[in-house]
């Protein structure tokens, strides 16, 4: 009798705590279940866009997201948090276009960027990325020309197309090792240890620059990664993987790695030397393995100034003079720079190597040939050509530029002694105007008197395709005289 009254309240306790789980539930299944951001995202219902200083934003009863920046600063701080919600995506096209933008710290929390969402930040170097990224769109930092790194954080599952594609600069990529997975198997620690595959697609096209890249094991090539970009690149891999099969299909070098922390602390130590970029300004100088460079002068030149091209055909010297009407609303600044090959070995240095930017744009090259001019002697003929050891070279680089320009920035567009190395150009009292004086040009490929037969396109070397379709540069007159009287006719031009 008592095992019955036992079994008969044990029954009545069970039925009476089912009531209270099911019954008091609140609700049951009728309410979503939101626990992580991407069930807070699914589940989320608009409200309305809003805006502060920095950021316009959707926000949504649980999170927010940022659609456009307004802000003007350099460095940039994404919140976790905006009017007290947390904020988990950066929209497509965001940040994109923007040229005042340098760093940006993408704070923890945020879990998706969209597609283009900073493309063509024509001044941005430097992206933090936080430990809950878990997606990131195609072509986020496309045609981004300041970057010279880009670490992938292993927080992602898919490295999409277009992430860092036409970064010009870019010198090297680590892919982040697996999250949460020992360094090496301990069974055989020459080997990787098993994980679940990441895919790679055309994340680094049109990178000329690209030099190295770490590529984890877990990596998996869904398209071809490097497209444009493999010219100089060296990738450190695991055997056995996709990036080895890569690298002997394309012909690349392929450096194997183990998989002891070790070696990535050496990568990692050995690229951010490798791409550190050191600036100097007018009347500075710095030494970069053995190679002493420093931009001793700046000079702005304005209005108009006469200048000649010399030719040689058939023994003859032939002057053709020209007058350079500098555009309204234009100067001409040349950098004089100096470099010193302290080396065992002949170095050489290509203009066409180096590109520019001036006040946040891109800009190009005028050349001049041989510069006659008392002010700029020093510096007459265009950084170009062989140095050998021991040998000092002096030499200009010429840009049109506005008259209210503010900065040039020169750098290195490719491996080479000044690849390491920035020049910065302000418009200060460092900068000299020079008075105009008449120009003397001769073909660099050539020397005085020389018997050279020159193409039309010698000719026009130092003219710009710009310079002729606005109508700057006019012909005066032209005379013939004979390679014995050159220079005769020189000192009386």
């Amino acid at each position: 009798m008592f095992k019955k009254i036992t079994a008969v309240l044990l029954a009545l306790s069970f039925a009476i705590g089912c009531f209270f789980l099911i019954g008091c539930g609140g609700g049951g299944d009728d309410e979503p279940v939101m626990d992580t951001p991407a069930q807070k995202i699914e589940n989320a219902k608009f409200l309305y866009p809003d805006k502060n200083e920095d950021f316009r934003y959707k926000e949504y009863d649980t999170y927010i997201e940022i659609i456009q920046c307004l802000s003007l600063k350099s460095n940039i701080v994404i919140p976790s948090k905006i009017d007290n919600l947390p904020v988990y995506i950066i929209a497509d096209n965001a940040f994109s276009n923007q040229t005042t933008i340098k760093s940006v710290v993408i704070s923890e929390g945020i879990i998706k960027i969209g597609a283009n969402a900073f493309s063509n930040c024509s001044m941005l170097s430097e992206v933090s990325f936080p430990s809950t990224l878990e997606e990131v769109g195609e072509n986020t930092f496309r045609g981004c020309p300041q970057f010279t790194s880009a670490v992938i954080p292993n927080t992602l599952s898919v490295i999409p197309s277009g992430m860092f594609s036409n970064c010009e600069n870019l010198t090297y990529v680590i892919i982040e090792e697996p999250a949460n997975k020992p360094a090496e198997n301990p069974e055989n620690p020459d080997e990787p240890v098993e994980t679940d595959m990441r895919q790679l697609y055309d994340a680094f096209s049109k990178c000329p620059n690209l030099k190295y890249a770490w590529i984890p094991a877990d990596i998996q090539f869904a398209e071809n990664p490097f497209g444009g970009s493999i010219e100089n690149l060296t990738i450190y891999g695991y055997s056995e993987c996709d990036s080895a099969v890569y690298c002997a299909d394309n012909f690349l070098d392929f450096y194997r790695v183990t998989a002891t922390a070790q070696d990535l602390v050496k990568f990692k130590t050995m690229v951010t030397k490798y791409s550190s970029t050191q600036s100097i300004s007018v009347g500075e100088n710095i030494s970069e393995n053995d190679i002493k460079v420093s931009v001793e002068k700046a000079f702005v030149l304005r209005d108009k100034f006469d200048y000649q091209i010399i030719r040689n055909v058939d023994k003859n010297q032939v002057i053709d003079n020209y007058t350079y009407n500098t555009p309204a609303g234009s100067v001409i600044v040349f950098a004089g720079i100096k470099i010193f090959n302290d080396t065992s070995r002949a170095i050489n240095i290509n203009f066409l190597d180096l590109f520019a930017y001036m006040d946040d744009n891109e800009a190009r090259f005028s050349v001049f040939g041989k510069l006659k001019n008392s002010q700029i002697q020093d510096y007459s003929e265009i950084l170009d050509g062989t140095i050998n050891p021991g040998e000092t070279k002096y030499g200009y680089l010429a840009i049109v530029a506005p008259e209210d320009w503010s900065k040039i920035v020169i750098k290195a567009d490719s491996i080479g002694p000044l690849s390491n190395i920035s020049f910065v150009i302000e418009n200060n009292d460092k900068v000299t105007t020079v008075l105009s004086e008449n120009y003397e040009i001769i073909d660099n490929n050539g020397t005085e008197g020389e018997e050279k037969e020159q193409t039309v396109e010698d000719i026009l070397n130092g003219l710009s395709l710009d310079d002729l379709l606005n109508e700057n540069v006019s012909e005066a007159t032209s005379e013939t005289t004979t390679a014995e009287t050159s220079e005769e006719t020189s000192e009386a031009a």
